[in-house]
């Protein structure tokens, strides 16, 4: 066969045909003088006819049929071009008529070159490469939106977990939006049937920055989420906006119900916990209250100068120096989420070390987060106690070790000068039975009639936070929690499991259902409680499994805490 020339270009005939597996202009398939091959005679014969060997590998998409041969169209005349073209268009035609596409556009020429003509005007070899086969139905949604439907719903599952949800700042002020500014009937907490009333649509999910992110891939996929026909519809489907019959993906959720008027409504069973004003003081709006406790640093506003928080969390449950390396870097993550929930003015932790696996990070979080600074004191054994407090508006005065405890004289810092100052003593401490050896520095912290004092106190040792009575040094303080709650806030007993090495929730025999303990309280004197946060009732608690409660309360002690009011005078 002769190269094509201007003067047979009223006889070209280029329909496709195969020849050794490849598509080919069907003159050159019979040509008996045209060889294609990967050796050295294919490339000669390339040559002799001076094509441009463009290879479009279907091999996976058309069976058997493997790369286009194109011939160099700058040795043909635009009728040529125009022939060749309208008989590859149609072997194309054929393909997207049985949903056949090929894939992948990219070519490149030797080198990495991308393909084109080089410098000399030399041909270079244009290769396409294939990827897999692709069979599209037209009703059914493109790939990017199944993808974009799947890692949706694994963030639903994820954010909705029970202690996610708990503890994340956009979906509290969410429930509290939904909701209301407080719990209902002065419960202090959202209960399971307070919560079954909340509605939320995938727009208000939105300011979760990775879910818009996929509902957004999602729309500019032309894929949208319908209603599942799942019992229950726990589950959604990802279908085309524009269809001809109703085909999707059906993607299964864990925490969360699709209803019919798509609405996201939860499908576990759980609290959460909120603020409680105290009986006699100041109405507070208590929606500004908890924004302002939730706020990011940099956009929290000023702190009422004659209100003075502070935030109580007990690790002791958990010896942290036997933990293997990811269980402390789980209860890590988990405690600080529940530290830098809300920014209180104090925090008082037992059972952490500042430098040990677990507490190196919690505090170097809050240093750099909340601006808080700290002291430390390591007791007996594995007890440590740590004082943090947030340096733009505390100064530190003085310390003071004890046997059992810490304590930290501050003073707080005033823009303007006031008729007074306002001194605080902050003491974190461990009570037992029988008392330490060193009592009368504990006596001599709280005889003191010039300071505030906030007493954050372990009270296991004593049977619970109820017998803080049998302490003698104690009688003087005020428990806040009983004072606004009338009841001290609950928790789930636990054990140390030495073979699983961690820590197990404790079970009744018979109910199966789990103990509750009252460990830790909050103790105050020279300030007027305004409100709390509360705990999680006795009975959502004792129903939980080992596996949710130790999902939940990770340090096996809830966090308290609880907002105060400095009188006229101090």
């Amino acid at each position: 066969m002769m190269p094509w020339t201007e003067d047979s270009s009223e006889n070209a005939n280029f329909d496709f045909a195969m020849s050794d597996g490849y598509y080919m202009p069907q003159e050159l398939s019979e040509g008996t003088d045209y060889v294609f091959g990967r050796g050295e005679n294919g490339v000669e014969a390339e040559r002799a006819h001076g094509g441009q060997v463009v290879q479009l590998n279907l091999e996976q998409s058309v069976g058997e049929a493997g790369p286009i041969i194109f011939p160099d169209f700058s040795e043909m005349s635009e009728m040529e071009q125009y022939l060749f073209a309208q008989g590859y268009e149609e072997m194309m035609q054929y393909h997207f008529q049985n949903e056949v596409f090929p894939r992948g556009y990219g070519y490149r020429g030797p080198r990495g070159q991308k393909g084109g003509w080089n410098a000399s005007g030399d041909s270079l070899e244009r290769r396409w490469y294939n990827r897999p086969k692709q069979v599209v139905n037209p009703d059914e949604p493109p790939p990017k939106a199944t993808k974009a439907g799947r890692e949706l719903r694994a963030l639903l599952d994820f954010y909705f977990e029970p202690f996610n949800l708990q503890h994340n700042k956009y979906l509290l002020d969410l429930v509290i939006g939904k909701l209301g500014n407080a719990p209902p009937a002065n419960k202090a907490r959202w209960s399971i049937n307070h919560l079954a009333e909340l509605r939320m649509t995938f727009e208000d999910l939105k300011g979760l920055n990775r879910i818009a992110n996929w509902l957004e891939q999602l729309y500019h996929s032309w894929s949208e989420i319908v209603v599942s026909d799942v019992p229950g519809g726990q589950a959604f489907v990802v279908q085309r906006r524009r269809r001809s019959k109703a085909v999707g993906v059906a993607l299964a959720l864990k925490n969360l119900r699709l209803i019919p008027s798509k609405d996201l409504v939860l499908a576990t069973l759980l609290e959460i916990r909120g603020f409680m004003p105290a009986p006699n003081a100041e109405e507070p709006d208590m929606r500004a209250m908890v924004e302002m406790l939730m706020a990011a640093p940099e956009k929290r506003p000023k702190a009422p100068e004659d209100k003075l928080s502070i935030a109580t969390l007990n690790c002791s449950s958990i010896p942290e120096m036997r933990l293997s390396e990811s269980a402390a870097q789980n209860l890590e993550g988990k405690i600080r989420r529940q530290l830098l929930l809300y920014h209180a003015d104090v925090i008082c932790i037992q059972g952490i070390n500042p430098f040990g696996p677990v507490g190196k990070g919690v505090v170097s979080s809050l240093m750099e987060i909340d601006g808080f600074d700290y002291i430390f004191k390591r007791g007996k054994g594995e007890e440590v106690f740590v004082i943090l407090w947030d340096r733009l508006r505390l100064e530190l005065e003085g310390q003071v070790e004890f046997d059992g405890g810490l304590s930290a004289d501050m003073k707080l810092r005033q823009d303007e000068a006031d008729a007074y100052t306002r001194l605080i003593r902050v003491i974190n401490y461990k009570a037992e039975v029988p008392p330490p050896r060193d009592v009368d520095g504990l006596k001599q912290l709280l005889e003191t009639q010039e300071r505030a004092i906030l007493f954050s106190v372990d009270c296991l040792g004593l049977g619970g936070a109820e017998m803080t009575h049998v302490v003698e040094e104690l009688s003087s303080l005020r428990s806040t929690y009983r004072d606004v709650l009338d009841e001290e806030p609950a928790c789930v007993a636990s054990v140390w499991d030495p073979d699983a090495q961690r820590q197990n929730a404790v079970q009744r025999g018979a109910s199966n259902t789990l103990k509750l303990c009252y460990p830790d309280t909050i103790l105050y004197r020279g300030l007027v409680p305004h409100l709390v946060l509360a705990g999680h009732s006795p009975l959502y608690l004792s129903t939980l499994t080992p596996e949710e409660a130790a999902a939940q309360i990770p340090a096996f002690r809830l966090p308290l805490m609880a907002m105060y009011q400095w009188p006229e005078e101090v």
